[in-house]
């Protein structure tokens, strides 16, 4: 289903642009092969996640606590400071298996447990901190902070992992509004298909 939606968003639009003379025959054909030409880089990464789930699942099964927790270090070893850039990367499939894994290692084994009234501050404190990283190295840096900041060392990772797990934590009200965003959260995936396409990214 996932890929029917991909292919549906990537080749309609293509469509639209190639009849008002906007793209390219070979542009055409790329949209009409999304996963293949990486029309759409996370859901080409997703999809092949996707196929290889069910036998990673399997891993955790079949191993102890603490081994996976040495799985999952050596994961995050490879992917994030000093070797993130070197064996990994945003659109890599790596990356992606070792989110999965944290997932994983989330809703079996819940860690933190003991920190769990203090996930939001940890969660804070995170952001606080590259803020102010971030805002010191402007004022020396000026418009090359941003390559300080780079995707794979470590703060992304753990802020998300904390925000995950804080919003474990939060105990949704059974109201007419969270029944709303209930209804409208599948049309999420839409959105994206649409806002990022290759193709409607220059527009907007």
């Amino acid at each position: 289903m996932l890929w029917i939606q991909v292919f549906f968003y990537s080749s309609m639009i293509a469509i639209l642009f190639y009849l008002t003379s906007r793209i390219s025959f070979r542009e055409l054909r790329h949209a009409l092969l999304p996963v293949f030409y990486d029309q759409y880089w996370f859901m080409s990464k997703y999809l092949v996640l996707a196929a290889f789930a069910p036998f990673l699942a399997k891993i955790p099964q079949n191993i102890s606590r603490q081994q996976f927790r040495i799985f999952l270090t050596i994961l995050l070893f490879v992917n994030l400071i000093p070797y993130g850039n070197l064996f990994s990367g945003q659109n890599d499939i790596l990356w992606f298996i070792t989110l999965f894994f944290t997932g994983n290692y989330i809703r079996l084994y819940t860690p933190f447990s003991r920190l769990r009234q203090h996930f939001g501050k940890i969660y804070l404190a995170i952001c606080a901190a590259v803020c102010i990283i971030f805002m010191s190295k402007a004022l020396k840096h000026g418009h090359e902070t941003a390559t300080y900041i780079p995707l794979y060392n470590g703060f992304t990772y753990f802020s998300s992992v904390f925000l995950f797990l804080w919003v474990t934590t939060v105990k949704l009200p059974d109201n007419r509004l969270m029944n709303t965003v209930s209804r409208f959260s599948p049309y999420a995936l839409g959105v994206y298909l649409l806002h990022d396409n290759i193709h409607v990214r220059n527009y907007i």
